[in-house]
């Protein structure tokens, strides 16, 4: 029996089938993807004539996500050193040193100078214009990075939006994780001269991620659909992104200490609305 000659016919044979292998599955991936694409059309036609407006013109997600397991910072008496130094003093709800007051309420840490202590929790201020628009951004977060750098705090953050009123800027900064938002958690800056007089942080620690096990996605389209009867005429969805939520499905996460952060789709009106839509396919 002519061995070699077998053993080149099987190599041949294995070789034929692999490429006819990879075809299949190249040919099956630009077919999903121009499955995709048309329902991705789709939904933009039906939106269009409910007379709604889909600005973002990229809407590739990714399949499959793992989910995160996640708890709120704690703070204590190394922030508050850091912060107002050693002779601060505590009156029984507040930390004080001279015209500074620190409030640790929870899982959130508060900083003011006392003058500049709004009358509304920081939390609460609408703050809406994009922060590439501030003419003076790149010197306020050099002052904000230096402000976290010293008190040891994680750096996975981005600066969102911006609010003036009269000599005070007010800062958004938000946490992300591998480019995705993590919208249960905020760091607020309020700015005079170049200078903090103002801060408000709630913010998650990852513990770990669940990458052995991840979580099929539901596609952008059906996310919209879904969405769909909650739009109106004329509105304007400036922004679809896809990040992570506590796991409670009211989605009322103040009181959560820890938990599962699942994936969720975020899609957000030029208005400043946001609405969430869980990512994770119920046919798992």
């Amino acid at each position: 029996m002519d061995w070699p000659r077998i053993k080149t016919i099987l190599i041949m044979v294995l070789l034929v089938t692999n490429i006819l292998l990879g075809v299949m599955i190249v040919n099956e991936q630009k077919t999903f993807q121009r499955e995709q694409s048309e329902k991705i059309d789709n939904i933009r036609a039906l939106y269009e004539k409910r007379g709604i407006t889909i600005l973002p013109m990229s809407l590739k997600f990714p399949d499959k996500i793992e989910s995160l397991n996640v708890e709120y910072d704690t703070y204590g008496e190394s922030e508050l050193r850091t912060i107002l130094g050693d002779d601060y003093e505590y009156d029984g709800s507040r930390y004080l040193n001279r015209d500074e007051m620190v409030l640790l309420t929870g899982t959130t840490l508060e900083y003011f100078v006392n003058i500049y202590r709004p009358q509304e929790d920081l939390f609460d201020i609408e703050i809406t214009t994009p922060f590439a628009l501030l003419s003076n951004g790149t010197e306020i977060k050099s002052v904000c990075d230096d402000f976290l750098k010293a008190l040891n705090m994680d750096q996975d953050y981005v600066f969102e939006h911006y609010k003036t009123e009269g000599q005070l800027t007010y800062i958004c900064v938000k946490q992300i994780y591998k480019d995705y938002f993590l919208d249960d958690s905020s760091m607020i800056f309020v700015i005079k001269d170049k200078e903090i007089v103002g801060f408000k942080r709630k913010w998650l620690n990852i513990l770990d991620n669940n990458a052995q096990s991840k979580y099929p996605i539901i596609s952008i389209d059906k996310a919209l659909y879904e969405l769909m009867m909650n739009f109106k005429e004329e509105d304007v969805i400036s922004e679809i992104a896809i990040g992570y939520k506590l796991n409670d499905s009211s989605l009322l996460v103040s009181d959560l200490v820890s938990g599962e952060a699942l994936p969720y789709y975020k899609i957000k009106l030029e208005a400043g609305k946001c609405y969430y839509v869980q990512a994770v396919s119920e046919t798992q």
